[in-house]
């Protein structure tokens, strides 16, 4: 493993500065036995992104930057960033493959595959190496998709679906009930012991999940009904009391006043023995204090303890504790962001562990000047970012530059410092984490010291000793997209060494005839496994076929996922509130259910009901004068208002690769990835699928389903089909059903199953030949920016005005922008972050 020479230098300077970091008058020696091992080095991810919320056909910017955890210098270990964007119902709808160059790299999505609806969507950034350490460091953004307005520019309607997840299925894990009012304990270090003095810290919840509300209470004994203390949140219903328990034996209740009716909350339990922790972060601005009390029993306790931070221990040791010990942290030594103190018992078990934050003001401040105060509609903007040092030095660095109209601002925009120092380090959702950076907030230090009492921290596994060995880790970091697997025996799944992968890649070229074409092969290890690197862009095939001793071999090869599992959703997350009101709790979306969607109307429906049932069709004498639709515009129409898709290459693939054998059944798919369809045999003995207790209609490639060619899905290829839709649109079962079935047949179709195939994967392959799409490396688009020689003809309603993901200040720390307003905007917005490859964070002053 290679060690950046910064992160080597900082923690020798931490070593030397061992000495600040001493017990008290007790225990004069303090912590002496540094610990030999590191943990592996481990990979961050930040996204900046041109805006804070989208609208339906809006492309969506960002700016990558890839950092080693320890130091946020530019990671020298992954060249690849994979990015995802998920439905709300937890389905990958787009990705992006990207290259990444000195530890950055940009790219973008357009909102516009359909079905498309309005909700709560997810972007989330890993590189491969990353998930070796679990889900829970994956970069991820939730953003608000309204509606398009009905009216062109009116960014006022902020309407979005209420069952968005519903419609695309979802595969989410529910959140937790966090509708009726609670309140959630969080004893200091872990434990209520009984006879030591704990500070207990609160987190008040209500329907949204995150009430605000101040509240008071009291703490009694529940046996005695004795009040022990009274106590109150401070902000966003955090706050902390100070008890001692009497006993094991004893039990402690909060009462809460709700709405005039009290309530009640007991407390954790008691424990009889047992060691606690104290963290003292916020008297001092050059120690942390660190308390750790056992009861006095006239024994001796052995305890190891842990300073740590971004994965590595910066200071380590033992003390013999009697009853009471004190250890200061130089806080100028450590570095800054999340700090954790462990403490251990004999046998390295964790006893209890306090997270404490450092924050040294260590960063690069970005400044904004703009040459007017006031623009007139379409008018040039020209502005100057200037980025200085802690000491007011200039600094020469990368940027990534937003400017976006402020009065269509919704909701806020986490940065780049609090992300990469606070938010990557702490399990669970935090509000506005950028208001605990903020010089304008007086109280950040006391609130922020009260969020690291009641989050949990991310623990950094894979620990390594200092031979370096590497043995245990799965996803080494790798150049170029990654392709690997295991290659198993067909019936009972059994690993196959020894085989020979025979690999050919092919692309077509923009003219559609030639093909370019890369051949290798590969042997899989005494596992069964294989691995092999291709530097390539864009959308290519792969074809592989298993052989030993030069015969082909009946094999199954299954591919590795390294796409995470969905995650569930913080109730926070999915409200929607204006920029200045991001701390008042009062969302402004409108929400509706999909009933009420108007935005893909539904064809009129010619089809009416006699009162005896019989299924008529009538039609009103009418002129028509319109054009009939284009073949394309009924393709879109019938995209827009389906109720499910699916990119058919990543759902069989996801399905072969979990090791289940589906053969060429379309049915067999179907029934896997979607729960309305449901298997039965029909009277001629065949399987068929219901939807819904219906018959679905199977539509291939927009063409009428004759009663002659119904069984054509059967014939299929299933790896040639590229996308399938699943509509309940009456108009749609009556536009491609035969002809010659009546209103009252028709009707009985439960849903159109269109599918979409792709010309490139004709037929199936032979035995031991695996056939897969491998998405390349993206060619990021690039930002048009209006240029207003002329005055245009329509209005302008950008809400992005600016972005830059690749400026670049000059020795004086400058860099200068220009670009034009849009028709309507009164103000506004610019938001500037970046980081230097030596990990000196940049953020602008001006949001």
């Amino acid at each position: 493993m290679h060690v950046s020479d910064k992160l080597l230098s900082i923690i020798a300077a931490i070593l030397i500065s061992l000495p600040t970091l001493a017990a008290d008058n007790t225990y004069e020696n303090g912590i002496d036995n540094f610990r030999s091992y590191i943990r592996l080095p481990q990979e961050k991810v930040y996204l900046h992104f041109d805006n804070t919320s989208y609208y339906q056909g809006d492309k969506i910017w960002f700016k990558a930057y890839i950092v080693l955890a320890p130091t946020n210098e530019a990671t020298p270990l992954s060249q690849t960033l994979h990015v995802e964007l998920l439905t709300p119902g937890g389905k990958v709808i787009d990705k992006q493959v990207l290259k990444i160059t000195n530890g950055q790299c940009h790219g973008d999505f357009t909102l516009n595959q359909l079905p498309f609806y309005s909700g709560f969507y997810e972007i989330r950034a890993y590189t491969r190496y990353m998930r070796n350490f679990g889900d829970d460091i994956v970069f991820s953004r939730v953003f608000p998709v309204f509606d398009r307005p009905k009216k062109e520019g009116d960014y006022t309607q902020c309407r979005i679906m209420k069952n968005s997840d519903a419609r695309y299925g979802t595969s989410r894990p529910v959140t937790r009930d966090e509708q009726n009012f609670g309140i959630r304990f969080y004893p200091e270090g872990g434990y209520l012991i009984a006879g030591l003095p704990t500070r207990v810290a609160f987190e008040i919840i209500g329907r949204d999940g995150n009430d605000h509300t101040h509240y008071e209470g009291i703490v009694k004994n529940s046996t005695s009904d004795s009040i022990i203390t009274h106590f109150s949140a401070l902000s966003d219903g955090r706050g902390y009391f100070t008890m001692t328990p009497l006993s094991d034996r004893t039990h402690y209740e909060a009462v809460i006043n709700v709405n005039g009716k009290e309530q009640a909350f007991r407390l954790p339990e008691v424990r009889h023995d047992g060691v606690n922790i104290s963290v003292d972060n916020t008297t001092s601005t050059d120690t942390a204090t660190v308390t750790i009390r056992k009861r006095h029993d006239g024994t001796q306790k052995a305890i190891g303890v842990d300073f740590s931070s971004r994965g590595y221990t910066y200071a380590s040791g033992e003390i013999m504790l009697d009853s009471v010990a004190t250890l200061k942290i130089n806080k100028h030594s450590a570095p800054t962001g999340v700090s954790t103190v462990t403490i251990y018992d004999s046998d390295g078990d964790i006893i209890a562990d306090r997270m404490f934050f450092i924050h040294k003001s260590d960063h690069a401040t970005v400044s904004i000047k703009t040459d007017k105060t006031t623009y007139l509609p379409t008018e040039k903007v020209t502005a100057e970012l200037t980025v200085t040092d802690s000491d007011g030095q200039p600094v020469t660095t990368p940027l990534s530059v937003s400017v976006t109209d402020a009065d269509n601002a919704i909701g806020y925009q986490p940065d780049i410092l609090s992300s990469l120092l606070l938010t990557s380090d702490i399990k669970g959702y935090v509000t506005n984490p950028s208001q605990y950076f903020s010089q304008s907030n007086p109280d950040r230090h006391a609130q922020l010291d009260l969020l690291m009492m009641t989050q949990e921290w991310r623990r950094y596994p894979w620990k390594e000793d200092a031979t370096g060995d590497q043995s245990g880790i799965p996803y080494l970091p790798k150049h170029g997209i990654s392709v690997s697997g295991q290659v198993v025996s067909f019936v009972k799944g059994v690993p196959k060494s020894n085989v020979t992968i025979s690999t050919m890649l092919s692309q077509k070229n923009a003219e559609d005839s030639i093909r370019q074409v890369f051949v290798d092969s590969y042997t899989t290890d005494s596992c069964g496994r294989f691995a092999f690197d291709c530097n390539i862009i864009g959308r290519w095939y792969l074809i592989m076929s298993t052989s030993e001793n030069g015969k082909k071999k009946d094999y199954r090869i299954l591919l590795d996922h390294i796409s995470p599992k969905p995650r569930a959703y913080h109730a926070a997350e999915r409200q929607v509130m204006t920029d200045t009101d991001a701390t008042d709790g009062t969302p402004i979306t409108t929400e509706y259910t999909s009933q009420d969607n108007d935005y893909y109307p539904e064809s009129d429906q010619i089809r009416t009901v006699t009162q005896d049932g019989e299924r008529l069709l009538s039609l009103n004498e009418v002129v028509v004068t319109a054009k009939r639709n284009t073949a394309e515009e009924n393709i879109r129409r019938n995209r827009a208002g389906s109720v499910a898709y699916y990119n058919m290459s990543d759902e069989i693939n996801q399905i072969l690769d979990n090791g289940k054998y589906i053969g060429q059944n379309l049915l067999t798919i179907l029934y896997d990835i979607n729960s309305n369809f449901n298997r039965q045999i029909s009277p001629n003995g065949e399987e068929e699928l219901l939807y819904k207790g219906f018959k679905p209609l199977y539509v291939i490639n927009y063409r009428t389903a004759y009663l002659a060619d119904s069984l054509n899905y059967r014939n299929l290829y299933v790896e040639s089909i590229k996308s399938i839709y699943i509509s309940e649109d009456r108009s749609a079962k009556c536009k491609y059903a035969d002809p010659m079935l009546t209103p009252a047949l028709i009707d009985k179709y439960g849903c159109v199953v269109f599918i979409e195939t792709d010309p490139d994967m004709p037929a199936p392959p032979g035995k031991g030949t695996r056939r897969v799409a491998i998405q390349g490396y993206s060619t990021p688009a690039e930002f048009y920016h209006v240029g207003y020689s002329v005055m245009p003809e329509e209005n302008d309603y950008r809400r992005t005005l600016y972005w830059n993901p690749d400026l670049f200040t000059d020795a004086n720390g400058k860099v200068k922008i220009e670009f034009y307003n849009n028709a309507t905007c009164r103000k506004l917005s610019f938001d500037a972050q970046g980081i230097t490859t030596d990990g000196l964070i940049s953020t602008s002053s001006v949001r």
